[in-house]
C-alpha cells in the first residue's frame, strides 16, 4: 500500500462546512502515482490558424497523438497547487498539412501533404493552479502561463515555407498543453475532490452540497449534507424543531499518520439526525410499549378497558460532542396512557420527560461501518399528569420513569445503537478511502484515513458467497445460521429479509432469530459482504413451509413430541432452499 506521510498541523487550511476533507502531501503523492503512466489521447478533426506565412489559412486535419505522462508531480505551494509533468515520447502520424491563400497578388498555390510522423522527445509542462468554488462545485483553474518544453521531429512529404513547418511544430506544443492543462486538473479534481453526491445508502437518503474550498499547504473542502430516513416510520408533522449545534471549522492536528482528514461537525451529525428523525426514524411498534398499561392497571388493582398507549418525540434528537465523547439528549419525549373510565375515553396517564443517552461514534472494522453505541440512559420528568382515579401518583411515576428508562435501553437501543449509519470505505474514481481512526473534538468529530488504489494487494473486488441455513425452528422463532466464502478471509458482515421485506442492518453474528411467521410457505434470504464492501449478488435463498397447528385431542393425551412436526418442516427447507440468481 501507498506509504502514509505525517501530517502536520501547519499543512491544514481550514474551511466552512459540516464535513471538511483535507488532502495533505501524502494525497498528492498518492494522486501523483495514480497520473504516471497514463496515456491521454490527442484527436482533433481540424486545426487551423491565419497568416501564416504568404497563407490566408494553414491547418492539420486529423491531428493525432499519444501523450503518455512518464512523470507526475504534485506540490502545494501555499496557496496553489504545482503541477509538473514529464512526458514520454509524444508520438502522432498519418495527418493532412493544407494552405489556402485567396489573395490573388500573392504567389502563395494552395497545397495539401502529408505529415506521415510527428515526434516530440522530452516533453515537459509545468503549470500553476488555484482551487476556487465555482457555483457549488469545486474546480481547479490555472494561474499564470503555464511552460511546455520539448523537441520535436517531423516527416512531411513537401514544406512550402519554413515558417508553415514553424506552425506545425507550434501547433503541437500548443495543442498538448491545452489538452494537459484541462484534463490534469480533471483527473487531480476527481481524485481528491469529487465533493458532490446524491443518493441512498441503505435506508438514509444523502444530498452533498460543496460549501467551501481553500488551499493552504493542503486541499480542504467543506461539504454541507441533508439526509432523510427512507426505512419504515411515521413522519412527524407539525412540530416546531431545526437541527442545532457546534459547527465549527475544524483545525487538524498531527497525532496520526495520515493521508486524508475528514472532520464532521456536531451541527452536522444533528442535521443528519433530524432529517432521519422528520422522516420517521423514531417509530415503534406499540407492542413494547404495553408494559407501560400494566404498570398503571398494577396501581389501579384493575383493568383498564379499552386501553391504549401512545409515544412520540416533539424534537429531534440533539448530539452534543466533546474530547470526552458523545451524548444525545430526546427532548419533548412523551407517553400517554388513556383508556375507558366510566364509559368515557380518557388520558389516564401524561407523562412528558426527556432523555439524556451517553454514546459512543466508533468504527466496526468487522462491519465496515461507522456505529453509534448507547452506553448509559438518564430520564428527566418534566410534567405527569394522572387521572383521580389513580391516587399513588408518586408510585405511577416511579414505576413509569423505571419503565422509560428500561424501554430507552432496549427499544430506543435497538433503533438507534449498533446501526451503521455510514460504510467506512470510499470508492472515488479507481481509488478507495478507509476510515482508520476517529477522534472527539469540541464541537467536531475528526477522521483519518488511508488511500488506496486498485493495483494495491490489499484491495479486494471480490464479492463474497452466501451460505444460509435454519439452524433451529420452533412454533415461536426461527434461527438461522450463516457463513461465506471469498478470495479473502474475511471479515464478513451480513444481512437478511423474510418474504422480499426490508433487508436488515449488517451484523457481524453468524446468525440471527425471527418469529416464525404465520402457516404458509415463505422465503428468506441472506446475503454477505466483504470488508471491502463488495455485496454478494446473489442471496442465500431459503424457501421453508409453517405447517397449520395441529388441534389437540379431546381426551387429552399426549400426541407426541411437539417438536418433530417442526423438525419435520425444517428439514423439508434444507432440501428445498435454492440459492437464487439476482440482479
Amino acid at each position: 500500500m501507498f506509504a502514509f506521510l505525517f501530517m502536520n498541523t501547519a499543512f491544514a487550511a481550514t474551511v466552512s462546512g459540516g464535513i471538511q476533507v483535507a488532502a495533505f502531501p501524502g494525497a498528492l503523492d498518492f494522486a501523483s502515482e495514480l497520473l504516471t503512466d497514463q496515456t491521454l489521447m490527442i484527436d482533433e478533426p481540424e486545426f487551423s490558424g491565419t497568416d501564416v506565412a504568404c497563407y490566408d489559412t494553414v491547418g492539420i486535419r486529423d491531428l493525432n497523438a499519444e501523450v503518455p505522462l512518464d512523470r507526475v508531480e504534485l506540490k502545494f505551494n501555499d496557496d496553489t497547487l504545482i503541477v509538473d509533468i514529464h512526458f514520454g515520447e509524444i508520438h502522432g502520424e498519418d495527418m493532412l498539412l493544407f494552405g489556402s491563400d485567396e489573395d490573388l497578388w500573392d504567389v502563395c498555390p494552395s497545397f495539401e501533404t502529408t505529415i506521415n510522423s510527428l515526434t516530440l522527445y522530452e516533453g515537459r509542462l509545468l503549470a500553476e493552479f488555484a482551487a476556487f468554488n465555482r457555483g457549488g462545485d469545486f474546480e481547479l483553474k490555472v494561474i499564470g502561463t503555464p511552460t511546455f518544453t520539448g523537441d520535436i521531429e517531423s516527416d512531411i512529404d513537401w514544406i512550402p515555407d519554413d515558417l508553415v513547418l514553424t506552425f506545425v511544430e507550434d501547433s503541437i506544443f500548443e495543442t498538448v498543453e491545452e489538452m494537459i492543462v484541462e484534463e490534469v486538473p480533471e483527473l487531480v479534481k476527481d481524485l481528491l475532490g469529487n465533493s458532490l453526491y446524491a443518493g441512498e445508502i441503505g435506508n438514509i437518503e444523502l444530498d452533498v452540497q460543496l460549501a467551501d474550498v481553500q488551499m493552504e499547504n493542503s486541499l480542504m473542502i467543506g461539504m454541507d449534507v441533508a439526509a432523510g430516513w427512507n426505512g419504515e416510520g411515521c413522519p412527524v408533522t407539525g412540530v416546531l424543531s431545526e437541527p442545532e449545534g457546534s459547527n465549527p471549522s475544524v483545525q487538524f492536528n498531527a497525532s496520526t499518520d495520515s493521508d486524508i482528514g475528514i472532520a464532521v461537525t456536531e451541527y452536522q451529525i444533528n442535521r443528519l439526525f433530524f432529517g432521519a428523525w422528520e422522516d420517521g426514524l423514531l417509530c415503534f411498534e406499540a407492542g413494547p410499549l404495553y408494559a407501560a398499561i400494566e404498570a398503571v392497571e398494577a396501581l389501579m388493582g384493575d383493568t383498564i378497558p379499552n386501553s391504549g398507549v401512545e409515544l412520540s418525540f416533539n424534537r429531534a434528537p440533539q448530539f452534543n460532542i466533546d474530547e470526552t465523547g458523545m451524548s444525545m439528549t430526546i427532548d419533548g419525549l412523551h407517553l400517554g396512557v388513556y383508556g375507558e373510565v366510566d364509559g368515557e375515553q380518557k388520558v389516564i396517564v401524561g407523562l412528558d420527560a426527556a432523555v439524556t443517552l451517553d454514546t459512543e461514534l466508533q468504527i466496526d472494522h468487522e462491519l465496515s461501518s461507522f456505529v453509534f453505541n448507547l452506553t448509559n440512559v438518564d430520564l428527566e420528568l418534566n410534567a405527569l399528569v394522572a387521572d383521580p382515579l389513580i391516587n399513588d401518583r408518586q408510585g405511577v411515576s416511579d414505576r413509569l420513569i423505571g419503565f422509560l428508562e428500561g424501554w430507552a435501553m432496549d427499544t430506543l437501543a435497538a433503533r438507534i445503537a449498533d446501526v451503521p449509519i455510514y460504510g467506512n470505505l470510499f470508492e472515488l474514481s479507481g481509488m478507495f478511502l478507509r476510515v482508520d481512526e476517529l477522534q472527539a473534538a469540541d464541537g467536531a468529530v475528526r477522521i483519518y484515513g488511508s488511500l488506496y488504489d486498485l493495483s494495491d494487494p490489499d484491495v479486494d473486488t471480490v464479492a463474497p458467497d452466501t451460505e444460509a441455513t435454519i439452524a433451529k425452528a420452533t412454533a415461536k422463532t426461527i434461527r438461522l445460521a450463516w457463513s461465506a466464502e471469498d478470495n479473502s478471509n474475511g471479515p464478513f458482515a451480513y444481512s437478511w429479509r423474510l418474504d422480499s421485506g426490508s433487508w436488515s442492518y449488517w451484523t457481524a453474528d453468524a446468525g440471527d432469530s425471527f418469529p416464525t411467521p404465520e402457516p404458509g410457505t415463505h422465503i428468506v434470504e441472506v446475503r454477505a459482504r466483504d470488508a471491502w464492501l463488495n455485496t454478494d449478488p446473489s442471496p442465500k435463498a431459503i424457501v421453508f413451509n409453517v405447517p397449520e397447528p395441529k388441534p389437540k385431542k379431546a381426551c387429552g393425551c399426549s400426541t407426541g413430541s411437539p417438536s418433530l412436526n417442526w423438525l419435520t418442516w425444517v428439514l423439508g427447507a434444507l432440501f428445498v432452499g435454492a440459492r437464487r440468481r439476482q440482479d
